[in-house]
């Protein structure tokens, strides 16, 4: 039924989303969320929403009332919502985004050109085909024409390492040792999506092992997102989690 509703008759298709990526490309700041993400509710009666509601300590639970509940006519179609700060349109990490499912009957030709479009990203793409002497539907995967396209690379910043990084007098040689593998770090965080510079990089070495930390403008709100790295047994980078 849902394609019947939001897909054109069958004829469009349905994006499949990590929420996981979705959340810590937007939600990088501690003191500022941008998205909120919860399961809607289904009711026979509609919630009461009073002064006391918006009083509450879980925001999760006040938008839940406001804007995430419907009508038990509506269960089967098991939604999970977003809702955002601000309104129109906003960019997101092209990561979140794993899949598309195209409709039974959407054409050849605009299959085509949606992967063109989406070339280089590893998505998966699969087809809805209707299941014999049923009224069922079940995706089909299908093959990626443009499989063999250059990689996509959302972003290719520059910077000068000698004026991010400090001097070894200040940094310390214990920490200087490490340049090397922040210039790893640097160059992918270069690749990074929603970025617009980067300001500051730095080797933390408060634990006895390096972290590497840089820091890089957004353009947006919050207006500067941080990136931590450390290395494993194999002296490998490793990116961690940085709020």
């Amino acid at each position: 039924m849902l394609w019947a509703y939001y897909a054109s008759g069958h004829s469009g298709f349905a994006i499949e989303y990590d929420i996981d990526i979705l959340n810590e490309s937007l939600n990088h700041n501690r003191y500022f969320q941008f998205i909120y993400g919860f399961d809607v509710r289904y009711s026979a009666n509609i919630p009461i929403a009073d002064v006391s509601v918006l009083q509450g300590k879980n925001l999760i639970d006040t938008l839940g009332i406001y804007l995430g509940t419907k009508s038990l006519s509506w269960k089967h179609e098991q939604e999970y919502r977003l809702i955002v700060e601000g309104k129109g349109l906003f960019e997101i990490d092209y990561r979140a985004v794993t899949g598309i499912y195209f409709g039974y009957k959407m054409k050849d030709s605009e299959i085509d050109f949606i992967m063109n479009e989406f070339k280089g990203r590893s998505l998966n793409y699969y087809k809805m085909e209707l299941v014999e002497q049923t009224f069922k539907f079940q995706p089909q995967k299908i093959d990626d024409v443009y499989s063999n396209a250059p990689k996509y690379c959302a972003n290719k910043l520059t910077y000068n390492i000698d004026e991010l990084i400090l001097p070894e007098d200040f940094l310390g040689n214990e920490a200087y040792v490490y340049k090397g593998k922040l210039i790893e770090a640097l160059e992918e965080v270069a690749n990074e999506p929603l970025i617009t510079k980067i300001h500051t990089a730095t080797i933390d070495m408060t634990t006895g092992k390096p972290i590497f930390r840089i820091f890089a403008y957004t353009g947006k709100i919050p207006p500067t997102k941080a990136f931590s790295f450390k290395l494993d047994d194999n002296y490998n980078l490793i990116k961690t989690t940085t709020k």
